[in-house]
């Protein structure tokens, strides 16, 4: 029944940078084998994702910056591409700076930032992407920014999300991935869109054909989307609270638990 299967990586999948489990990675192929198309659908950039892509042994597209763009993995063209409005780019530059808060805008596939950080620091090693410091970035016009970031500790994460959220409604999309961070993307932008463009123009799927599993409000988009929605049981309560099923965490390989017994079921898998 379901032809397609998008998957949060981070908190979803794996806790890793660039690992898979065993016992996801042979869940994975039992879906591939199957005929189900799986795509991963995740906030990282083309060469952030390229990792588990891989390890994944996954050909065809993947979903980048929370539905941005949309990589081939083999080749890395482009498929869709949207970008964040220069405007709002220097508003959120702005109001991270008013804030004390780091911000990070997309150029190809690595990130620029204004002054030093440890929290960027942390993030381009963690993904292996390049970086750039720019102390002038805020007077520049930036074009092609597929999202913005804004990382900080958890608890305050907390505090400015609602703020945020309203202050950008109808202008772009506020969305949390892992706990220190707070994405921007443009308005309508989110994996829902991509995952829709991707299973219906791309391959002509229908949407009752499409499942996705997510953890956070960065996957909430694609929740709302897919015939068949799914959420690790460790994620965010208004990520928990659309999805159809609950699988097991993260950590207990929740992604292969639905393969195996919701999207493979009675189809001989093991």
């Amino acid at each position: 029944m379901y032809k397609v299967l998008a998957s949060d990586i981070d908190n979803t999948l794996t806790a890793s940078a660039k690992e898979v489990s065993p016992e996801t990675y042979a869940a994975v192929r039992r879906a591939v084998d199957a005929g189900i198309k799986v795509v991963l659908a995740t906030g990282r950039g083309y060469k952030g994702a390229l990792h588990i892509c891989r390890a994944l042994d996954l050909h065809g597209p993947v979903i980048n910056y929370g539905g941005a763009r949309v990589n081939d993995i083999d080749t890395g063209d482009t498929l869709l591409s949207e970008a964040v409005p220069p405007e709002d780019i220097l508003e959120l530059l702005e109001l991270a700076r008013e804030l004390d808060v780091h911000a990070q805008i997309y150029q190809g596939d690595g990130i620029v930032y204004e002054r030093e950080s440890a929290w960027a620091d942390k993030y381009a090693s963690y993904l292996g992407i390049n970086r750039v410091i720019d102390p002038d970035i805020r007077k520049k016009q930036w074009a092609n920014v597929p999202k913005l970031l804004y990382i900080m500790d958890p608890e305050r994460v907390k505090k400015l999300e609602p703020m945020l959220v309203k202050r950008f409604e109808g202008r772009l999309e506020v969305c949390l991935s892992s706990p220190p961070y707070i994405e921007f993307t443009a308005a309508g932008i989110g994996k829902g869109s991509a995952l829709k463009w991707l299973a219906e123009e791309y391959w002509g799927f229908k949407r009752e054909e499409v499942a996705a599993i997510g953890d956070n409000t960065l996957d909430n988009s694609m929740l709302a989307y897919a015939g068949l929605s799914a959420a690790v049981e460790d994620g965010a309560d208004a990520t928990l609270a659309l999805a159809d099923i609950i699988t097991p965490p993260c950590a207990g390989n929740g992604v292969g638990w639905l393969i195996d017994n919701v999207l493979l079921k009675g189809k001989g898998s093991e």
